[in-house]
């Protein structure tokens, strides 16, 4: 399954949510501007994370699996399992 989605999705502001720095909300990606401040490898992580739970809600295996696929080489993924 490729990561497809358009750019109208794909939000930038701040401040942070409070609940998490990075949150989306259900049909769109919102981003904090202090992302830019980190690794490029952290912010493909995000990035592809967040546009991924456009098609897939939830943190289960195939979502796993897909982040995985998707991003096979990124020292963020084994951090986050």
């Amino acid at each position: 399954m490729a990561i497809q989605t358009s750019i109208q999705h794909l939000l930038i502001m701040s401040p942070p949510s409070s609940r998490s720095p990075w949150r989306s909300a259900a049909d769109h990606v919102s981003l904090n501007l202090e992302l830019l401040d980190q690794l490029a490898s952290f912010q493909n992580y995000v990035i592809a994370h967040k546009l991924l739970h456009l098609r897939i809600r939830n943190h289960g295996k195939l979502f796993a699996a897909t982040l995985r696929a998707h991003l096979s080489g990124n020292p963020w993924i084994e951090r986050a399992q």
